[in-house]
């Protein structure tokens, strides 16, 4: 089940939880998740394909990307000034999607550069 051409969740400092997608699973081009300070995890995300891009920035309280796991399709993935999330979170899903989702290009900056994981 397609959500639409591009999809934005921009600009919602109240913003907790990015699920209500209910049975869509596909974006079929780009994806952005930009400006949420009050997002702390992207639980509840069941997407499983995304035709062109995700690109998630400017979400000061993102710790938890481990839904995007689920990815079964994605061609490029970027983070962007999100300084709660751990910059090696982020290497780690890199690591993965390009094993099993197809990942071409993993771009990051300014993150948590501070934060060891496991």
């Amino acid at each position: 089940h397609q959500i639409g051409n591009s999809v934005y969740i921009e600009r919602n400092p109240d913003l907790r939880s990015v699920g209500g997608f209910g049975q869509r699973t596909h974006v079929d081009n780009m994806f952005w998740i930009d400006g949420n300070p009050s997002l702390v995890d992207l639980n509840g995300l069941d997407i499983r394909s995304i035709g062109f891009f995700l690109e998630i920035q400017n979400n000061a309280s993102l710790t938890d990307i481990s839904a995007l796991y689920d990815l079964e399709d994605i061609g490029s993935l970027t983070f962007e000034r999100n300084e709660s999330l751990p910059t090696c979170e982020i290497e780690d899903l890199g690591n993965h999607l390009e094993e099993n989702a197809g990942l071409l290009y993993l771009s990051f900056r300014d993150n948590d550069d501070a934060t060891i994981c496991d």
